[in-house]
Formats: structure tokens, C-alpha cells, sequence
């Protein structure tokens, strides 16, 4: 199994110092990547429903820092010399898709190869109304135009490329990434979200969902896959959820990874039993020192004694 941390973008890293700081230590610890998430701005009034906690209720607030991932992912790349730097997930219909194309295989030649892309289609509409995005209702079927598109951008030596949503023709798109294929990792355990991983994608990412859950999505997966005619080997099964190292006995249904360091390893194997070959974690905490003391403790207790 690979390990991946995400970093606090989105609340807790306000300046470049902390966040190269942060990033290079998870390099120095062995970690595979280095990964941050999305989002623009938060509105005020939310009354779209945060799927992926049981309240629906969202976190974070309009008042806090939000860094721009792609903007992150390129400081990063001059930050370290070894870890993959992702996005997950990057809400696809948010922004203009050449743009944001040119944008990933900048970073991708700027690191060396070492971009990987979370793509998601999104669940606040009020930041989609704010963004001026593609209408909330469409963003399935936008999100798969707009990676059909970054294909055909970082692939064809003369891009062509029309449907409902975007076309392209007689333009020159240069650099290319250096990786071909840039790795496309689907977010979501949706029926939709399943699908468009077989259909398009290089990989699936999960996020905060249980070790029981994964069977079920790992089965649709591979029914999937079979169906579009495409092999399981070279796609990647991955998994981004919290964790948190602590002295307290955790019982049988606790939240997964949450606990003393036994029970963390126990749910990582239980991730990797289930068959997630990459897992990216977050450190809980209400800093950014508690975060980091985290993450060095998975590295030790954790990683170090798998």
C-alpha cells in the first residue's frame, strides 16, 4: 500500500512558509504524495447537503483561509523533489477546462511528472452559482466532457474536440505532461461516480468511507471495468479519509482510523484486506502543529510497523 497526506489548504495553511515547512517534512517522512482539496470561496448561506457527513452540515465557514489548489500544487512542486502532489477532489465544472488543462500539465512539467488529479463534479450548488459554473444540474455530464477534453488537450498533437458543452479546434497545446497518461483519479462511491471511474479514469478514490463499505464499491468496480472492456491492472484503488492517534481505546464501531496506533494499523490493514492500494489521510486537529505531530505519528506508529 502507497500513503499519501493531505495538507490543511483549506483552514489551517495562510502563508508559504508553513505549508512548504509542512510539505517537505511529509516528504522527509516517506510519505508517497502530498495532496490538498478544493474550493473556491464559501458563501454565507449553505443549504446544499454536505454528503459526506451524516448531518449534511459543512464544516467550515465563509470566514475561513481557503489557498487555491492548482495555485498550492505548483508551490509544491518547487517545495519537494520526490512526492506526487494531488488534488481531491477538484470540482471539474468549476473551472474553464483549457484553462484549467494548461494549468495541470504546467505543474506536471514543472514537477517533473509527478501531478495526479482527484476529479469530483461538486455538491455545493450555492459555489457553483457564485462561480458562474456550468448549471449545478449538468455537472455530471459536464465533468465527463471536460475530462474527455483534457485527454484530447494533453494527447493529440492537433486537439479536436466538440460536444454540448465545449469544442476545440485548430489550436496547438504545448507542453504535453510529462506523464501520459496525467492519472485521473475518480472521487465518489455514487452508481454515477463508479461508472465514470471505469469509463474515464485512471484510478478511484473513495473518501471517508468505512473498510466495510469498500467491498461492495470494489465489486461494482470491477463489474465495471469489465464492462467497459478495460483491465483492474495499472488502475489504482485508492482511499482519502481522517485519521486521528490517540491513548483512547477505541470500541468495534468506531470511526475508522480514530484511536489508539494498534487500532489505526488494524483499519489500514483492513483498508488494504479490502483492496485500497493507495490511502491519503488527513490528520485531525485544531492546529497546524497538532496536524503535523499526527502525521509523524502515522509515519512511526503506523507506517513504520506495518
Amino acid at each position: 500500500m502507497k500513503f499519501g497526506v493531505s495538507i490543511p489548504n483549506m483552514n489551517l495553511l495562510t502563508n508559504g512558509e508553513d505549508t512548504f515547512a509542512f510539505a517537505r517534512e511529509i516528504e522527509a517522512l516517506g510519505f508517497d504524495s502530498v495532496w490538498v482539496s478544493d474550493h473556491v470561496t464559501i458563501p454565507r448561506d449553505i443549504k446544499s447537503q454536505y454528503p459526506y457527513r451524516t448531518n449534511g452540515t459543512f464544516s467550515m465557514g465563509a470566514d475561513n483561509a481557503l489557498l487555491e489548489p492548482l495555485a498550492v500544487m505548483a508551490a509544491l512542486a518547487a517545495a519537494t523533489t520526490r512526492t506526487r502532489i494531488g488534488v481531491s477532489v477538484l470540482v471539474i465544472p468549476y473551472r474553464n477546462p483549457v484553462l484549467t488543462a494548461k494549468m495541470l500539465s504546467t505543474i506536471d512539467v514543472l514537477s517533473g511528472g509527478r501531478v495526479i488529479l482527484g476529479a469530483g463534479v461538486g455538491w455545493m450548488a450555492e459555489e457553483f452559482d457564485l462561480l458562474q459554473s456550468p448549471p449545478f444540474e449538468d455537472r455530471g455530464p459536464v465533468t465527463d466532457s471536460y475530462i474527455k477534453l483534457f485527454r484530447e488537450l494533453w494527447t493529440s498533437p492537433s486537439p479536436t474536440f466538440e460536444d454540448a458543452f465545449y469544442s476545440v479546434s485548430n489550436v496547438g497545446f504545448e507542453p504535453k505532461p510529462v506523464q501520459n497518461p496525467l492519472p485521473i483519479w475518480i472521487g465518489g462511491i455514487t452508481g454515477p461516480a463508479l461508472r465514470r471511474a471505469a469509463k474515464l479514469g485512471d484510478g478511484w478514490q473513495g473518501i471517508r468511507h468505512r473498510p466495510a463499505d469498500i467491498p461492495a464499491a470494489m465489486q461494482k468496480l470491477h463489474q465495471l471495468l469489465e464492462e467497459e472492456e478495460r483491465s483492474a491492472d495499472g488502475f489504482t484503488f485508492g482511499m482519502r479519509t481522517p485519521f486521528a492517534i490517540n491513548q483512547d481505546s477505541a470500541p468495534e464501531e468506531a470511526i475508522p482510523l480514530e484511536g489508539t496506533s494498534q487500532h489505526v494499523r488494524d483499519d489500514v490493514r483492513r483498508y488494504e484486506e479490502a483492496g485500497i492500494e493507495y490511502l491519503v489521510v488527513n490528520p485531525r486537529g485544531q492546529t497546524l502543529e497538532e496536524q503535523r505531530t499526527q502525521v509523524r505519528l502515522f509515519a512511526e506508529e503506523v507506517v513504520g510497523k506495518l
